[in-house]
Formats: structure tokens, C-alpha cells, sequence
């Protein structure tokens, strides 16, 4: 990212450095063990743009790796070096960072996509909000699950869209679970449109694009019977907040509950609270000799970033410890369940129940 143009560079260099500036705008220093990363020189505070930390005012050591700030033996940050370093609005910042418990490699993660992943989608996004650049309806298409079909979809005619979604999509490839979205993505488009014409409000397609999916979801329900014994799982994250709260109802007999809540430090995002939340109840399930469990959650990403084992490096501290802790079970499942059937487990996150007990860490 250091790299500057040459005097006469080539097509191919230019086309580089022509992206320098979307990737400094969205990349992360992502902590693992922190032996890689300096504290004072590279862009590792959870921020948007990301950043280097600021001081208190203090003498700054230009050759101070993060690694010096944790602790190695609980992997934990040292309160009392950051409290002597950096400005005091940092440090929650820094302490929502989860190190690694393996010594893994510091890398990086893009800021853009909760993955952590950079995607064509996501770095579409950020280069119309840095060019502020307007899009329309044929680029929320082009951004959907369903196939392209050049010269005839997407079109900038409303008609033709339609006329090939309900007649020809499916015989070009596109499947019923492709088509599905299609309803809330018309839906969507035509709210975009009123913010627009009465609001005077841009929206950028992948804004537009974005809740259909997760409407999409939200309509799937599980209502298998459950297997024994079970555990459902779900995390309370606010983003102004200084702590998160998980919950867990676990059911190892008909009828037979125990229920637990506890409250953390705060972590990035919704996906990350989610995530400790079911380390925390895999933890428990140990403690209390269930060697084998089924896991059930209303969060479908963390459901399929586990069962399809893809690659989030925003969530690589929370994976390791994962993987860890799958190790000393016989048997393990993670499955989805809707936010209805979640209910319980969703109140003692929140902290609205009578009975509650704190599982052990």
C-alpha cells in the first residue's frame, strides 16, 4: 500500500494504483497474535475508514508491535498499557478486538462486507460512495443471485424484466431459490424510487439490494422436531453499548430446561456477539458432561460460515477457538431456527427473564 506510481508506468500498473485508494479506504490490520503489526504505524483500530490509534500524549515507541500490549498467558489486553498509551475513546475499540489463543498471523479483512472478505459487490459499493456516483434499478439486478442473461436481462425496461423473470428465467438456469428474492427486489427498487422523488434520498443498489436478502431469510422456518439434547443460542448486540449479552436454552430431556445469560465486553458487530454466544454455550454444554449437542441459532450467516467452513477473516480468533473447543465433542451440530422459535434465548440475552444463570467462561 506503500508503493507510489513510477514516471512512465504501464496500462497494467496504472490500473493497479488506480484501486490504491478503494483499498486503503476499506482494509483492516486484523489482530491474531499481533507479532506483525506495529501499533503506531498501521491502520488496525476498528473503525470506518480504518486507522491507526491515537495517543494520550505519551512518548510513542515507533517499534512497539501489538503483540507487546497482550497478554500471553490469558490472551487477554494488558488495561494497564492501554490506559498508558492511547486516547481514552481507543481503548473500547481496541479491547472489542478478540486475539488469537493460537498465535496465528496477523492479516487483513475488508471492513465492507461482515465476512471480512473483500467481494466485487462490496468494493462497487465503496467506489460509488467515494465517486458518488447514482445507480438505478438495472444495476440492483446486476447485483442479485439471479443469473444475467446478456442482451436480455437485466434490462433498463421494466416490462422486459419482468416478462423474463416470470416466463424465461428458469428456463435460462435460474432456480426456484434464485427466483424467490425476486418479488422483494421489485419491492425494494419502488422504495428506493419514493426515497428519491419525495425525500430527495439517494440509494446506492447494494443498500437496495441488501434487505431483500435478509427478508428472504427471514421467512424460512424450521419445524422439524427437535434432537435431543439441544441447545439454542442467541446474542443482544447495541452499538453504543459497552457490553453484549448472550443467552442459551438448553433442553437435554423432554421438557427439561436449563437456561444462562451472561454480559461481555462489547464486540464489532451483531455477527461477532452471535459467534461468542455460542462459544460461551459450547463451554457450557463441556462443563456439564454433554460431549455431544445439537446447536440451534437465528443467525443464518453464522450457521452457514460454520457448516460450510468458509473463510471470514474478520472472525479468525473466533474460529480458532471454535475449532478448538469442536475438538472435545463426539458429537456436534449447528442448525438454523427461525427468530420466533429463538424467542427464550433471545429475552436472556436481553437480560428479561426471572431465571438466569451466568455460564462459566
Amino acid at each position: 500500500m506503500e508503493v507510489k506510481t513510477s514516471n512512465s508506468p504501464s496500462f497494467g500498473w496504472k490500473s493497479i494504483m488506480a484501486a490504491k485508494d478503494l483499498l486503503s479506504e476499506g482494509l483492516r490490520r486484523r489482530i491474531g497474535s499481533g507479532y506483525n503489526t506495529r501499533v503506531w504505524s498501521e491502520n488496525w483500530i476498528p473503525t470506518i475508514p480504518p486507522r491507526q490509534p491515537k495517543d494520550n500524549g505519551s512518548h510513542r515507541d515507533h517499534d512497539l508491535f501489538v503483540n507487546q500490549l497482550i497478554d500471553q498467558s490469558s490472551k487477554t489486553w494488558k488495561l494497564d498499557n492501554l490506559l498508558s498509551l492511547f486516547d481514552p475513546g481507543d481503548i473500547p475499540l481496541i479491547r472489542s478486538l478478540r486475539p488469537s489463543h493460537n498465535f496465528s498471523d496477523d492479516g487483513f479483512c475488508w471492513i465492507y462486507t461482515k465476512s471480512g472478505a473483500y467481494t466485487v459487490k462490496s468494493g462497487y459499493k465503496l467506489a460509488g460512495q467515494i465517486k458518488e456516483r447514482k445507480r438505478g434499478a438495472l444495476q440492483t439486478w446486476a447485483l442479485s443471485s439471479i443469473p444475467s442473461a446478456p442482451g436480455l436481462f437485466p434490462s433498463n425496461s421494466l416490462y422486459e424484466n419482468f416478462d423474463y423473470l416470470l416466463c424465461r428465467a428458469k428456463r435460462n438456469g435460474a432456480t426456484n431459490t434464485m427466483l424467490a428474492c425476486f418479488p422483494w427486489i421489485a419491492w425494494f427498487i419502488w422504495k428506493a424510487r419514493n426515497e428519491k422523488v419525495f425525500n430527495g434520498k439517494d440509494i446506492l443498489p447494494p443498500d437496495t439490494i441488501a434487505p431483500t436478502t435478509e427478508t428472504s431469510e427471514a421467512r424460512g422456518d424450521d419445524q422439524s422436531k427437535p434432537c435431543l439434547p439441544r441447545c439454542q443460542v442467541d446474542a443482544s448486540w447495541m452499538a453504543n453499548s459497552d457490553v453484549f449479552g448472550g443467552g442459551l436454552v438448553m433442553e437435554t430431556e423432554p421438557e427439561k430446561h436449563l437456561y444462562g445469560s451472561t454480559g461481555k465486553e462489547q464486540v464489532l458487530s451483531p455477527l461477532h456477539a452471535e459467534f461468542s454466544s455460542l462459544l460461551c454455550a459450547m463451554m457450557y454444554s463441556l462443563h456439564l458432561g454433554f460431549m455431544s449437542m445439537n446447536f440451534e441459532s437465528d443467525c443464518l450467516q453464522m450457521v452457514n460460515l460454520i457448516n460450510d467452513e468458509e473463510e471470514w477473516p474478520s472472525l479468525v480468533s473466533e474460529w480458532n477457538e471454535f475449532v478448538h473447543l469442536r475438538y472435545y465433542f463426539t458429537g456436534f451440530s449447528l442448525s438454523y431456527i427461525s427468530r420466533k422459535s429463538n424467542v427464550r434465548a433471545d429475552l436472556l440475552a436481553k437480560g428479561f427473564v426471572l431465571r438466569t444463570e451466568t455460564f462459566p467462561m
